[in-house]
C-alpha cells in the first residue's frame, strides 16, 4: 500500500527541523469508508525511556448502520485490524486507558449501542499482544456516554449527568462518583486533579468545572459563562492544567484558554479575527533528558485547530506563537488533536492527525514537527510563586504524584512526615532552576521498607516559606 510506505517514511526516515516546520501530511487509513474519532498513544513497554508502540484506534463506517473499531500499531503493522464489529451495532469513542497490571498493557474503553441504549464497555489488551472479551463498565437504562480517560481515571456522562471512576492499578474501578447533575455534556479530565464540562443552557453551553483539594472533589463552579463555549480540551497528558476551548460570543467563534493551577483570567488567541476557529487541541511540550528524567517544567505549547477564513474548505493550522496551515489540501479538514513522541537520546517530536475528506469519505492524516531540545529548553516557563499542590490521587495506592513550582533558582526540601512528626521520607533536597516539577511517592520510607497505611505530611520549605499538605495512603 502506497499510503503505508509513505506513513513509514514519515515516521522512521524523515528528519524535519523546527527551522522547516511541519512535515507534508500523509494518509494513515485507507479512504473506502469514513475513519474518524481517533485516539492515539505511544508507549514504552520496557522502561528504557523509548517508545515501543505506537497505537491508533479509530471509528470504521462504510453504511452508517455499523460502526466497528480498528486498530493499527503504526510501527509494526502493516494493515489495521479489526476490534469490535457487529453487524446493525454501533461501536464507537475509543479511549486508551494505560495499566500497571502484570497481564495487562492497556484498557480500551468504548461506548457501544449493542442493548438498545448506549452503555460503556471496555477491553484489555493483554501482554500476549491478544485482547480480552469484552466486560460492561457502565450500563445503566440510561445513555451511558461522553467518555474520557487518563492514565488512571475516567468521566463520563449518565443521562445528563457527570459521574468519575478512578482506576486502583489491581483492576478495580472505584464506584461512579457523581461530580453534577442536569444539563452536562463533553467532560474532560486532568490528571493533576481538574473536571471541565459543558453545562447546556438553552442553545448554549457554559463551562462549569470541580477540582480536587483536600481529599475530594469540590462542588461544582462555574468557569466561564459569557457567550457559547464547546469542545474543551485539557493539555494531556504532562502539562500545567490548561484548559481551551471554541467561544462563540458574537458572529465569530475563537479559540478561548485558561491556566487553571495559576488563577490567570479567561484570554482568547489573537489570530486571523475575521476568521471561525474551532475544534482547538494543545500539547505542552516536555523532554526526556540525558538521565532519562521527565521534565515536567513545559517550555512552551503547541495549538492546532480548524480555520474557515477565505479558504475554499476548513483548513488545520498549528503552531507556537505563529500559525501555518499544515493541510493545505482544498479538502474540508476537521478534529485535529496533538501526541508527542519523546525518548531518552531520540528527537523530540510532535504529531497532528486529522481527518480530511477524501472521495466523499473521511480519512486520516499525519503529519510531525521535529524540536531540537536545547531550544526547547530556552523557552521554559517560570511560574508566577512558589507553590505546593495537593497530591493525586488522594486516598492512594500504590502511589500518588505531587507537584510544586519554583519562581527562581532555589535551594529546596520536599519531605514526608507521619502523623507523628517523624520524617520518613527525603524526596528532594537540593537547589533547583525555576520551573513546575512532578514527583511520585510510592509509600516507602528512605529505608525502602512500605509504610503502614494512614495519614502523612508532606512539606516543601523554600527560601523560608515553608507549604504542607494532608495525604492518605491506603494499603
Amino acid at each position: 500500500m502506497k499510503w503505508f510506505l509513505f506513513s513509514i517514511i514519515l515516521l522512521f526516515i524523515s528528519k524535519v527541523s523546527a527551522d522547516s516546520g511541519w512535515s507534508t501530511p500523509v494518509p494513515v487509513t485507507d479512504s473506502n469508508s469514513d475513519n474518524i474519532n481517533c485516539t492515539t498513544d505511544f508507549f514504552d513497554f520496557d522502561g528504557d525511556y523509548q517508545p515501543d508502540s505506537l497505537f491508533m484506534f479509530w471509528e470504521k463506517s462504510s453504511d452508517g448502520n455499523t460502526t466497528s473499531i480498528y486498530y493499527r500499531d503504526l510501527y509494526s503493522m502493516s494493515e489495521p485490524k479489526v476490534v469490535l464489529s457487529q453487524e446493525n451495532v454501533h461501536f464507537t469513542n475509543p479511549q486508551i486507558m494505560k495499566s500497571a497490571k502484570n497481564d495487562t498493557l492497556f484498557y480500551l474503553f468504548y461506548e457501544t449501542d449493542q442493548n438498545g441504549t448506549k452503555d460503556i464497555y471496555f477491553l484489555k489488551y493483554l501482554k500476549n499482544g491478544m485482547f480480552s472479551e469484552p466486560a460492561p463498565f457502565r450500563a445503566t437504562a440510561y445513555e451511558d456516554k461522553n467518555i474520557f480517560t487518563t492514565s488512571f481515571a475516567i468521566v463520563w456522562i449518565e443521562e445528563d449527568d457527570v459521574y468519575y471512576s478512578e482506576y486502583d492499578y489491581t483492576d478495580y474501578f472505584s464506584a461512579p462518583l457523581l461530580i453534577d447533575e442536569n444539563n452536562c455534556a463533553n467532560p474532560v479530565l486532568h490528571e493533576r486533579g481538574y473536571i471541565a464540562w459543558e453545562k447546556i443552557i438553552g442553545e448554549k453551553a457554559d463551562i462549569y468545572y470541580s477540582n480536587y483539594a483536600e481529599g475530594e472533589w469540590q462542588s461544582p463552579a462555574l468557569l466561564y459563562g459569557i457567550g457559547d463555549n464547546r469542545h474543551l480540551v485539557f493539555d494531556q497528558p504532562d502539562g500545567m492544567a490548561y484548559l481551551v476551548w471554541q467561544n462563540k460570543t458574537a458572529s465569530k467563534w475563537n479559540i478561548f484558554f485558561k491556566g487553571m493551577e495559576e488563577n490567570l483570567p479567561v484570554d482568547s488567541l489573537d489570530f486571523a479575527p475575521a476568521s471561525n476557529k474551532t475544534e482547538p487541541s494543545i500539547l505542552f511540550i516536555n523532554y526526556v533528558t540525558k538521565a532519562g528524567v521527565i521534565n515536567n517544567a513545559p517550555p512552551s505549547s503547541v495549538l492546532t485547530f480548524v480555520l474557515d477564513s477565505t479558504y475554499a474548505q476548513d483548513e488545520i493550522f498549528a503552531g507556537e506563537f505563529d500559525f501555518e496551515n499544515i493541510s493545505n489540501n482544498e479538502q474540508k479538514d476537521r478534529h485535529p488533536q496533538l501526541f508527542e513522541k519523546r525518548g531518552l537520546g531520540q528527537p523530540y517530536k510532535v504529531l497532528n492527525i486529522w481527518e480530511s475528506h477524501v472521495n466523499d469519505r473521511w480519512q486520516l492524516f499525519i503529519a510531525e514537527k521535529e524540536y531540537d531540545i536545547n531550544t526547547v529548553v530556552s523557552k521554559k516557563i517560570i511560574p508566577h510563586t512558589i507553590q505546593l499542590y495537593q497530591n493525586y490521587p488522594n486516598p492512594f495506592n500504590p502511589e500518588t504524584r505531587i507537584q510544586y513550582a519554583l519562581n527562581s533558582r532555589i535551594y529546596v526540601t520536599l519531605m514526608i512526615y507521619n502523623a507523628l512528626g517523624q520524617k520518613v521520607r527525603t524526596l528532594v533536597k537540593g537547589e533547583k532552576s525555576p520551573g513546575k516539577y512532578e514527583i511520585n511517592w510510592n509509600g516507602f520510607d528512605d529505608k525502602g521498607q512500605r509504610l503502614a497505611s494512614g495519614t502523612y505530611f508532606y512539606q516543601l520549605v523554600s527560601d523560608g516559606i515553608v507549604q504542607t499538605k494532608r495525604m492518605i495512603y491506603l494499603k
